[in-house]
């Protein structure tokens, strides 16, 4: 899923900016996946 999501961030990217947003979406995206694995996902598994 993962993979999925950065692309369609990244793909959003270039329609939007060209090469600049790539360049920033993808880490962007990185980092809210990141995100979301440590605060969303385990308060998800205590519930």
């Amino acid at each position: 899923m993962t993979v999925v999501v950065l692309d369609v961030l990244g793909e959003h990217g270039v329609q939007m900016f060209g090469v600049v947003g790539a360049l920033i979406a993808i880490p962007v995206a990185a980092a809210a996946l990141s995100l979301a694995e440590e605060v969303l996902y385990p308060r998800l598994d205590r519930a």
